[in-house]
């Protein structure tokens, strides 16, 4: 494979990585903050789907 396809590959999987990790942790944030200060009460389902929502994104992405 020639040296420059396989480093932009690298590079571009790379980004995409750090774009993947980026958004897991603002959701992820998003939803603690939702945990500690937001009242929950009938909503949990809410939040599960947003866990569950986030594993999936991570996952198709790789």
């Amino acid at each position: 494979m020639d040296q420059n396809i396989r480093t932009s590959l690298q590079v571009s999987a790379f980004y995409n990585f750090l774009i993947v990790v980026f958004i897991t942790m603002v959701s992820q944030s998003v939803t603690l903050m939702a945990i500690i200060f937001g009242d929950l009460s009938g909503k949990e389902n809410a939040v599960a789907a947003t866990i569950v929502l986030m594993a999936f994104t991570g996952h198709l992405v790789f």
